[in-house]
């Protein structure tokens, strides 16, 4: 993790904004891993979505896989925020 000094205020926001994004998003990724093996996983970009996919079995377990693989080199977001004294 690189460290930067940043005394622009407006950055602020958006570093905390970037933070918690990410931290939902791998909260979503540890609910798919966490799941049961035999339950159903389906890929789908809304509720209304036609082209929904549904996996099962073997391509659920390689999904997951993916999944795990996926968090295990994103899990830590790059960037933190450290308050700092200054004299």
């Amino acid at each position: 993790m690189r460290e930067a000094d940043i005394d622009d205020v407006d950055f602020l926001p958006v570093a905390e904004a970037l933070i918690d994004w990410h931290k939902e998003r791998i909260n979503r990724l540890n609910l798919i891993v966490n799941s049961a093996n035999d339950m159903k996983i389906v890929l789908q970009n809304d509720e209304n979505d036609e082209n929904s996919l549904t996996l099962e079995g073997r391509d659920a377990a390689i999904y997951k896989a993916g999944v795990l693989l996926c968090l295990s080199l994103f899990e830590n977001f790059p960037l933190k925020i450290v308050e700092t004294l200054v004299h």
